[in-house]
């Protein structure tokens, strides 16, 4: 199975504080983030003030633990996949759901489609706060929505 993982569960990830399911993830399933997501983490860490919760998180390692974040940030490790957008831009634009999502939104549910993959955000993630619970076009696979 694959999944797909979002911008504070990539942190732990590179950080080497990833929980034991998200480790178990990246030894036994192909796992994706997000272009939008690695570059949310990607700017409040290269750029962020220290204050907010993911350049805050990585100010708070130590400092051999925060070089080499900052490092897998850089260069995104192997282990994680990105899809490109001219895959996943069309069914982010077919998407039908209730409340209109944002790019961010829309590319995390798209994603998930084009890969089968689980999508797991971290607990107060805005992707949870934001996207729908149920949506019957999000259960359909992704050539079988560009045949409608």
């Amino acid at each position: 199975m694959a999944v797909v993982i979002d911008d504070h569960l990539l942190l732990d990830l590179v950080a080497g504080e990833a929980s034991q399911a998200e480790q178990e993830a990246v030894a036994n399933e192909v796992v994706y983030t997000t272009g939008c997501w690695y570059y949310r983490l990607a700017r409040a860490v290269l750029a962020g003030s220290g204050d907010g919760s993911l350049s805050g998180r990585l100010d708070a390692l130590g400092r051999e633990a925060r070089d080499a974040a900052l490092e897998s940030i850089r260069r995104l490790p192997d282990e994680v996949s990105l899809l490109s957008l001219r895959t996943v831009a069309p069914v982010m634009a077919t998407l039908r759901v209730r409340r209109a999502l944002n790019m961010l939104n829309a590319e995390a549910l798209a994603v998930a489609l084009v890969t089968g993959a689980e999508l797991r955000v971290a607990v107060g993630s805005s992707c949870c706060a934001t996207a729908p619970t149920t949506s019957r076009s999000a259960t359909k696979s992704w050539p079988e929505q560009a045949r409608r």
